[in-house]
């Protein structure tokens, strides 16, 4: 689903096989994964986990047949390779594919297997006759593909990796290529495990129809569709690249009357007019957190409050440094450099996740708040009043 020739849309793991796809018509592909150690022996088609991938493509077939456009049998090893020979599966499919039914005559190796699958099929399903499962049979192997390229143990990640940085360029760094990888993998793991993120949906099912609603929740826990790849990609590439304060900040632990806010803003010399505005761009940069928090959870929307939180921090500083006056307040001059600051940073490509001037001036209220941030001279808040006399 990276590759941008890809048309698959959807994976289900571990979920009627071992892997399901769907693809962009709506059509599904069906993968039976045989994993062996070096130097096992090839596989063939006489042996009872080939010929069980078999039965289960035929179950699929009986049932779904028109949603299923191939059937694979994948592994890390080789599978037997040699022409005329009833043990190769190559050889068999081939000869399936060239049968039409009519004008041609069956190869009789190729007859002989379809007449053993279908005895271990009707085993299974008595209801089922003979003619009914070589016919099933029949298609199965037209549509069997077989694929022993399947990375060799250990070789997963770096394949991952390769894949990511092709169609990923901004995944330039070694970690962070490893880090995506690995979000990759534990997202698989998960859906493969059917992990429950929310275990009172186990217990809590209110519908007229449990069954089909636990169905459901196991159908979708267990997909991972492109929009999920997106997803995960995009959030590890943010959680790279979002600065760390060295005092982070919870916003839920900051105080809402902004009383300290107020004094050092009205020492710096800003109006009345200013201070009013000021309780608007803290509003604002607390709603923008909680918007991030409802779409991207609460972690994460951390992780954004305070890399916003660190960049207004360094642009204070400049716009302080900038306007410092001994025994003189400076709060309009900084004001406006602040502004002029925040503003280049917004044309600059510098990552603010949207934020506007007005949420960023809100991060500097709530850094001033926290006494980072100083508008004057630094002085004795305490007994201090709001016009600066004691």
């Amino acid at each position: 689903m990276l590759r941008p020739s890809a048309v698959t849309i959807a994976v289900f793991c571990e979920h009627h096989d071992d892997i399901l796809t769907k693809n962009q018509s709506g059509k599904y592909h069906a993968i039976q994964v045989k994993t062996k150690q070096p130097g096992s022996e090839l596989l063939k088609s006489s042996q009872t986990e080939i010929r069980d991938s078999l039965v289960k493509f035929m179950e699929h077939e009986r049932q779904y047949g028109e949603l299923f456009d191939r059937y694979t049998i994948a592994t890390n090893h080789q599978f037997f390779r040699d022409s005329d020979n009833k043990s190769s599966l190559f050889f068999l499919k081939e000869q399936a594919r060239a049968f039409d039914g009519s004008s041609n005559q069956i190869h009789a190796k190729l007859e002989a297997f379809i007449k053993t699958i279908a005895k271990r099929f009707v085993a299974k399903h008595d209801e089922v006759d003979e003619k009914a499962a070589q016919a099933l049979a029949m298609t199965v192997l037209q549509k069997l593909h077989l694929d022993d390229g399947l990375p060799k143990f250990g070789d997963e990640q770096r394949l991952l990796r390769e894949v990511i940085a092709e169609v990923r360029p901004t995944f330039d760094r070694v970690d962070e290529l490893a880090n995506a990888a690995r979000s990759l993998s534990t997202m698989t793991y998960e859906a493969s495990s059917l992990a429950e993120p929310d275990a009172l949906a186990l217990f809590l099912l209110l519908t007229e129809d449990p069954q089909e609603e636990e169905e459901i929740r196991v159908i979708d826990a267990k997909r991972i569709s492109s929009e999920d790849v997106e997803s995960a990609l995009s959030s590890q590439k943010i959680a790279e690249a979002t600065l760390a304060a060295a005092d982070p900040v919870c916003p839920t632990d900051l105080p809402s009357d902004l009383s300290t806010a107020e004094l050092k803003l009205a020492a710096g010399g800003l109006s009345r007019t200013t201070l009013e505005s000021a309780k608007d761009w803290h509003a604002s940069a607390e709603h923008l957190q909680r918007v991030w928090a409802s779409k991207y959870g609460e972690e994460r929307a951390l992780e954004r409050y305070n890399h916003v939180a660190t960049i207004v921090q360094s642009a204070c500083s400049e716009a302080h440094e900038a306007s410092q006056q001994p025994d003189a307040a400076f709060g309009a001059q900084m004001l406006d450099k602040l502004r002029e600051v925040i503003r280049n940073r917004m044309t600059t490509g510098d990552e603010l996740f949207g934020s506007m001037e007005e949420h960023l001036l809100g991060h500097a209220v709530i850094r001033t708040d926290q006494c980072k941030v100083w508008w004057s001279e630094q002085f004795d808040l305490e007994g201090t009043r709001l016009d600066g006399s004691s």
